[in-house]
Order: C-alpha cells, then structure tokens, then sequence
C-alpha cells in the first residue's frame, strides 16, 4: 500500500492561530479515503530524519517554536535530501512553506519563503478562485472555500500555477507544482482550518494535484 507521513503541527512546532491537529486529522481522513496507508506525527523533527518507506510526504506544520539543534537539522536536511533524490513526492499545506525554512534547501525546493513584514493575506473569509485551465492537472474550474488568501511570498524558481488571486493590482500563487529531479511537489497554501476541507472542489483539487505528484513515484500506484 502506498503510505503517507503527516507532519503535524505539535511538539515544538506550533502556533496560536493554526488548529494543526485538526487540519491534519482531515488530511489524514481524505488520503486514507483514497487509499493510502497514512501515518500523523507530532514529533516533527524526530520522524523527518528518516522516511524511509514514506512514498508521499505531507507537511502541516509552522516552522519550530525555540531553537533547533544544529545536528538535528543537518540530520533533517540529509533526510529530506535523500527522499527527493529517491523520487519521493511532497504536498506542503498551507504554513507548511514555514515548516523547513529553518532547514537549507527547503524554500528552494519549493520554490517560496514567508518573509516577515511583507508577507500576509486579507481577513480569513469565504472565496471563490478560478483554476487555469492550461496546467493540465485537472478538470475543475474553480475552487470555493472559506480559507486565506496568502499574498506577498518570496518566490523563487520556476513552478506551475493552479490557482492564484489578485490584489492590489498585483498576482500571487496560492496552489502550483514543481518538479525536482525526479520528485514532484505540490503546494498548497490553503488549509488555515478544518473549513478548507469542506470544500468539495478544494478536495478534488487536492485528489487531482496528489495523484500527479505521485506519478513519478517508483513502484507506488496512484490513489484512486
């Protein structure tokens, strides 16, 4: 069976505002629905030092509370080396552009940084974006849900923009591919709340965007 790890939001990586066990108990639901083994762990540093067997990565989760150990993070950064050169493929939901920035190589490899200051979204609230057409990932149209509409990232890179939105004149991504060698990574910056995944269309993009990430994946079938 294909296997999934979740790295939640939990010990030593938390925030006030992201109710991270629960977004990740949806993720969770959702994968397993389409027929992944899935795994949840909360203690994020200790499991990311080593995937092995994990075929898909999710990360949901802020970036650490305190300091991290410096052993620990090249421990970390070996790891995921190793599980993008293998081919595995990546979903970051949401704050999980922050989860590894503290981490060389993770804002590169997905192409984005939250910078302070500069980086945001208006109020949380109900929206509806359009899906392009050309990317070729999906049939939808559109995405409606009741999430953050995030704004003003550090991009860096070429990727494949699904869905963006404008504001003030100006356009920022929100869901895009990427591909590294032989892995696929997905980012997806909605998911603030449990609601994000009461879309209907949010999950049939997420379906959509999964299944491609997977296709590069050696010997795991793709999810139903």
């Amino acid at each position: 069976m294909t296997t999934a790890l979740i790295l939640s939001g939990g010990k030593g990586y938390t925030d006030p505002w992201h109710p991270f066990a629960a977004t990740s108990a949806r993720l969770e639901s959702a994968l397993g629905g389409w027929g992944y083994d899935v795994e949840v762990a909360y203690d994020v540093e200790e499991r990311l030092t080593d995937l092995t067997g994990v075929d898909l990565l999710v990360v949901n989760t802020p970036g650490p509370s305190g300091t991290p150990d410096a052993a620990l993070v090249e421990r970390c950064r070996a790891s995921l080396d190793g599980f993008v050169g293998r081919g595995g493929a990546i979903l970051a939901m949401h704050l999980g552009i922050t989860g590894f920035a503290h981490v060389p190589g993770w804002p590169e490899l997905l192409g984005a940084r939250w910078v302070q200051d500069r980086s945001g979204h208006p109020p949380i609230g109900a929206a509806r974006v359009p899906v392009r057409p050309d990317a070729g990932i999906t049939a939808i149209s559109s995405v409606e849900l009741y999430d953050e509409l995030y704004t003003d990232l550090e991009l860096s890179g070429d990727r494949t923009v699904l869905v963006d939105h404008e504001l003030e004149e100006r356009t920022h991504p929100l869901v895009w591919t990427k591909v590294s060698g032989d892995a696929r990574i997905v980012v997806d910056l909605f998911g603030h709340g449990p609601e994000s995944f009461d879309s209907a269309s949010h999950l049939h993009l997420l379906h959509d965007c999964v299944r491609w990430a997977m296709q590069a994946t050696p010997g795991a079938p793709l999810p139903a």
